[in-house]
């Protein structure tokens, strides 16, 4: 071990106090397990002194001071989404059109080096137009390290290893908001299918979520049937106030739902790979896209000109004068991909921005009225037939 995490560890053990010699263990929280001190809850000052309201990372997904379970297969980005996660809190940025936390963020990537972390901020930070990695980022990629947090002993009680100890310690000097761990079958050494293992195991994460008033996002992987949610024991989502699924679709887009959430309701946001990010497309079971609005205004500028040229357009993807295809034949895409384009076009029809079918204005060769798609605050007046 290098010097400089050695001295970590025995910082962090020397502000434990002294264990007996019946073979007390110490939780993350510091406090010995078999000399419980009871703290009951105050109700009677419930009106004058109410209790300060939940706080989150970010709003109905991330409650700080607790544990979210992600699970996925593997291959799917959770890894990637967790980096970008830490980006935005560290950055200060909206994710799923909800404002963050900002804070530091630490991050334990057990399946990653450094150099593929670096490869991946890079692209992080030029879909995000960030000029340099937020200050507050701290990650680490352990591949190849001993990674495990909790061994079990015969009675099964946890005996935390030296890294727990680190992390504990990176904890307490540069006060995270988030705190991210991937994954699972790297830093636990129980049985997965053993519940009171894994509820130990996650009551002691969430201690130490509690001491350093941080989120603890645990990433995991699930089994191989077909839509399985977790691996192992159920406990997986009984012990965690917050379990997280993130899935492929058909049209190869993904989709992150809430799947339990004790502080929140349920839901789903839908995502796409592009450019090593993962956009969000959609918020919400049958949300509308999301799509920025830049995108946006490049779509609506080639269908002015397009109009304007009397070229008819159309929303239907196998149809000739489809809008995105056109734009990418005359080079009106500017710096949007095509399907940037196809997925603004499929938002603003969707959220009638873009009106399909409608008159234009000038008739074809064959002598009938162009129709095609128009700008709903720019579609020509009503003609008499119309408004027949």
């Amino acid at each position: 071990m290098e010097d400089e995490e050695v001295d970590g560890i025995v910082a962090s053990i020397c502000r434990y106090p002294a264990g007996s010699a019946s073979g007390s263990h110490y939780t993350a929280t510091g406090q010995v397990s078999d000399s419980p001190a009871v703290a009951y809850a105050n109700f009677a000052d419930l009106e004058v002194n109410p209790p300060p309201p939940r706080e989150w990372v970010v709003p109905d997904w991330f409650p700080l001071c607790s544990v979210v379970a992600l699970f996925s297969l593997g291959g799917l980005g959770k890894t990637l989404f967790a980096q970008q996660l830490a980006t935005h809190v560290a950055a200060g940025l909206d994710i799923f059109g909800q404002h963050v936390m900002r804070g530091p963020v630490l991050g334990f990537l057990c399946e990653d080096d450094n150099d593929e972390l670096r490869r991946r901020q890079a692209k992080i930070n030029a879909v995000l137009k960030l000029d340099d990695t937020p200050a507050g980022l701290f990650l680490e990629g352990r591949v190849g390290k001993n990674n495990t947090l909790f061994t079990f002993e015969s009675q099964h009680f946890p005996s935390p290893t030296a890294l727990l100890h680190l992390i504990d310690a990176e904890c307490a000097e540069k006060k995270p908001v988030l705190l991210i761990i991937d994954n699972i079958a790297q830093v636990y050494a129980g049985m997965e299918i053993d519940r009171h293992q894994v509820t130990v195991f996650c009551n002691e994460l969430a201690g130490l979520a509690q001491k350093h008033r941080c989120c603890i996002l645990l990433l995991g992987h699930t089994a191989k049937a077909e839509g399985s949610e977790w691996s192992g024991s159920t406990a997986w989502e009984a012990a965690v106030r917050t379990r997280l699924w993130l899935k492929r679709c058909d049209n190869d887009l993904l989709e992150l739902h809430r799947k339990k959430a004790n502080y929140s309701g349920l839901d789903c946001v839908t995502l796409q790979w592009q450019d090593g990010y993962l956009h969000t497309m959609r918020c919400g079971v049958g949300g509308a896209f999301a799509v920025n609005e830049a995108t946006r205004a490049v779509v609506a500028h080639a269908l002015r000109e397009f109009t304007k040229a009397k070229i008819s357009t159309s929303n239907s993807p196998q149809a000739r004068n489809y809008l995105p295809k056109l734009m990418r034949e005359e080079g009106k895409l500017n710096d949007i991909s095509f399907q940037s384009a196809k997925n603004a076009l499929s938002a603003m029809v969707a959220d009638e921005t873009i009106i399909s079918g409608r008159e234009l204005g000038w008739k074809t060769a064959s002598r009938h009225p162009a129709t095609g798609l128009v700008l709903a605050a720019t579609q020509p007046a009503p003609t008499p037939s119309d408004a027949s």
